[in-house]
């Protein structure tokens, strides 16, 4: 069975001197939006390299790719309305192979009623107190959310990036997984269309990586049969977005303004 996966999406915050916390963006969607403002200087879109088999969703002008904080774990949080009885298992071993490829290590902390966005507020004190919200991961049905995935669609993937006034680096601080109930996928990570795989291609996309046109590639746009981990070309572009690339700093809730840049199809 070949199934559709994720479309990504891109938000872009801006670091500024501020003594608020980041506004609500005024607009997003999983294809593309017109901005209402852009950043000052705009990373490149991604160029897949096909020798290489792995793609970034973005890069710098240098061409070294926007990434997470490696030394700082990923902190998430579950909606489990909707979701199937292996949810936490699938989530908690997806998180364990990437930590594995990557060196990032995960926390989660625990369950959410918060629904998957388009524009999704990626600091919510009132929710999650004084820092980035987590990654937040759900599963939602069509009709549930504004996020403009298909019927047949597995899931999506938003990774939200913020750039540091010292040195303008881009440096991704949340994100958020969609997981389509309208999909009947097995548990585990047997078969290229069980939960357990498709979560593991969606956070591929939290981390960083974008599609590939390699079919014996995890980051492959559609399930492949027999593809149940990540390869040879998905790991070589995870060690660039991980721990072997060095620890960043990220900014605090309190020092950037959200503006929404038209994203990535």
């Amino acid at each position: 069975m070949v199934i559709p996966l994720s479309v990504v999406a891109l938000l872009i915050a801006l670091d500024r001197p501020s003594s608020r916390p980041a506004p609500r963006p005024s607009g997003s969607s999983e294809t593309s939006t017109e901005p209402t403002a852009r950043p000052s200087r705009r990373p490149p879109p991604p160029s897949p390299d096909s020798d290489a088999a792995y793609a970034f969703t973005f890069v710098h002008d240098d061409g070294h790719p926007v990434r997470w904080n490696p030394c700082a774990p990923i902190r998430y949080v579950v909606n489990l309305d909707g979701a199937p009885t292996s949810a936490l298992p699938d989530i908690t071993e997806a998180f364990a192979r990437l930590t594995a490829a990557t060196g990032i290590n995960a926390e989660y902390d625990g369950p959410t009623d918060e629904v998957p966005t388009a524009a999704r507020e990626p600091y919510q004190s009132e929710r999650y107190g004084d820092e980035w919200a987590p990654v937040l991961i759900a599963w939602v049905g069509a009709d549930e959310t504004d996020i403009a995935f298909e019927e047949s669609t597995s899931g999506a993937a938003s990774p939200t990036a913020v750039r540091k006034r010292s040195d303008g680096e881009l440096v991704y601080v949340t994100g958020e997984v969609a997981l389509n109930t309208g999909n009947d996928h097995g548990s585990g990570f047997d078969t290229a269309d069980s939960w357990g795989v498709v979560i593991l291609h969606e956070l591929g996309h939290i981390v960083g990586l974008a599609h590939v046109d390699d079919r014996a590639q995890l980051m492959y746009r559609e399930s492949s049969e027999g593809v149940v981990a990540f390869a040879a070309g998905d790991t070589a572009g995870l060690r660039q977005l991980g721990r072997e690339a060095g620890c960043l700093t990220t900014p605090a809730p309190t020092e950037v303004d959200l503006e929404v840049i038209e994203t990535p199809a």
